[in-house]
């Protein structure tokens, strides 16, 4: 799938906050789920930078990372974030790194029943493609 360059998202109403951190909690459960790399997490943060006007200080912090494993995401943004999916949700979520990356591994769901929580919920890809219009993803 071809992508714009633009977030389909109202990047200032993005959820980015501890009180309210339900996009930050979805865009880094992608990162941990293997479904985005760690410089794709920092092309979304460089991408909500000139969408929106100002950000948390946290983004900062992150882009001043070199190496992933410096990453710690309580310690840095202050916050542990929640993506508020469900469990089914969350291996839909591996579903997309399922569809991404052919070698994809998970500990957590494995490819049949990831791919098909993926396909029960298309709101999950949809927010995937809103919140990454700059990665494509495979049709399955």
């Amino acid at each position: 799938m071809n992508r714009r360059n633009n977030l389909a998202v109202d990047a200032a109403t993005l959820r980015l906050e501890k009180d309210n951190s339900g996009d930050i909690g979805f865009v880094l459960e992608c990162r941990f789920a293997g479904v985005i790399s760690f410089q794709e997490l920092k092309d979304w943060l460089y991408h909500v930078i000139e969408h929106r006007d100002g950000v948390p200080t946290y983004f900062w912090d992150i882009l001043d990372l070199d190496n992933e494993f410096d990453f710690k995401a309580g310690r840095i943004l202050g916050f542990q974030p929640t993506s508020n999916v469900s469990e089914r949700e969350a291996k839909a979520i591996c579903g997309i790194a399922y569809r991404r990356f052919a070698d994809h591994e998970s500990d957590f769901v494995g490819r049949a029943t990831a791919l098909q929580c993926l396909r029960e919920n298309p709101h999950i890809e949809n927010r995937f493609v809103e919140m990454f219009p700059f990665v494509d993803l495979p049709e399955e």
